[in-house]
């Protein structure tokens, strides 16, 4: 029964694609499909009932669904198979394991999220941790130079808001980062297994401004919104706040763990501190306000904190419910597993208005057809099949002896 009902959710979040393609390849596959609607499978491509210029498709109604649980597995199945056996176009609505990545063309503002395995507190705050942390942020801006809006790391996951001109760009700096604090944290926790719980997620935010500065505010509110702390100011872990509303400085510790490694296959032991450097983390206006002089952009950061902030301590207030504190947030033990993880699906973009989210679909729904196409003519043996712009193609397959 599970089953079934991911499929059928899987359906409706995939809104109007067929309808803004425009493709005959998937009107064709869903006319296949409709043999699907009279035994009660699914609604419509876009989950509404519409599928192109074909018949709509009524809503299901609760009573019409089969009683059985082997009878929805079954037609679960039914869909899966007919995804299997239909053209590209129709697994972009249906069967995707994972979106691919996708930067709209001449760049974009972008929100990364990254978890802990089983969103253990691995990165639990300390004055250690949160240097290591700005080091490792500071290399990996200086060695791939993304326009960083800002961050913050909470005890199980971290959020950045980043300026990318592509995938790859992107894909080089989360690369480096999670490796790298992965390998840190290890050595700091004791932690032998994985450190992320799978690979990064990345939702682009369309060039409006109410929605770059929502995505800030939520990345500002983090800590306080938990009832974790009483004030922004107050997370004792890597926050972007102070920073933004002051323009201090934001220096880390990076430790290069390659100099220390050679030194000891030559038998050599380094001084303690020979293999640190300093490294800055830079942080830039949001795109919308990038014409503002920097007293004025601090300023609206400082107003935002501050809404945040009586926000925050109104909630307090009527809940009774005191913050854990600064002190409370450290002591914490980074092997902890919460008992239950907040788990929602994310919006593949960030837009406001409809057209500005139909537009993004539109791109993103182009994309992914060249994509799907390239990538059959190349299962099929064509070798000189064109990947969309700003794609990763698939990688060579294993040659037979």
């Amino acid at each position: 029964m599970k089953r079934a009902k991911r499929v059928r959710k899987k359906v409706r979040r995939w809104p109007g694609i067929v309808g803004l393609l425009g493709l005959a390849s998937a009107q064709a596959d869903m006319a296949g499909a409709g043999e699907l609607k009279e035994k009660g499978t699914g609604r419509g491509a876009d989950g509404h009932g519409r599928a192109g210029d074909l018949t709509p498709w009524p809503p299901l109604p609760s009573h019409t669904l089969p009683p059985g649980e082997g009878e929805l597995r079954g037609s679960a199945k039914k869909v899966c198979e007919r995804v299997k056996d239909s053209s590209s176009v129709f697994r972009l609505l249906m069967g995707m394991s994972r979106h691919l990545r996708f930067i709209p063309d001449g760049g974009a503002l972008v929100e990364v999220t990254c978890r802990t395995v089983q969103g253990r507190l691995l990165l639990c705050p300390s004055p250690q941790v949160n240097d290591i942390i700005l080091g490792v942020l500071g290399r990996a801006q200086r060695k791939y130079p993304v326009e960083i809006m800002g961050y913050v790391f909470a005890s199980n996951h971290w959020h950045g808001l980043l300026r990318v001109d592509n995938a790859k760009q992107l894909s080089d700096f989360m690369c480096f980062v999670n490796s790298n604090l992965a390998k840190e944290i290890g050595r700091r926790t004791g932690w032998r297994e994985k450190v992320w719980g799978r690979r990064y997620q990345a939702i682009v935010v369309s060039a409006e401004e109410e929605m770059q500065v929502a995505r800030l505010r939520y990345c500002l509110s983090h800590g306080v919104k938990e009832r974790l702390v009483d004030r922004v100011e107050a997370w004792p872990g890597v926050h972007c706040a102070m920073p933004l509303m002051t323009g201090a400085a934001v220096e880390g510790t990076w430790f290069d763990r390659t100099r220390e490694y050679n030194a000891r296959l030559r038998g050599k032991e380094l001084e303690k501190g020979e293999s640190a450097s300093t490294e800055v983390v830079r942080l830039s206006p949001l795109p919308c306000w990038s014409h503002l002089a920097q007293k004025v952009y601090r300023g609206r950061i400082q107003k935002m904190v501050r809404e945040i902030n009586e926000s925050a301590a109104a909630a307090r207030a009527e809940s009774l419910i005191p913050p854990l504190g600064p002190d409370g947030v450290r002591a914490q033990n980074p092997e902890t597993r919460p008992r239950k993880i907040k788990k929602s699906p994310a919006p593949f973009f960030h837009a406001l208005r409809k057209k500005v989210r139909k537009a993004l679909w539109e791109a993103y729904g182009h994309f992914v057809a060249a994509y799907r196409e390239a990538a059959e003519r190349w299962r099929a043996g064509d070798r000189g099949a064109t990947f969309p712009p700003g794609s990763f193609p698939p990688p060579l397959p294993f040659v037979e002896a």
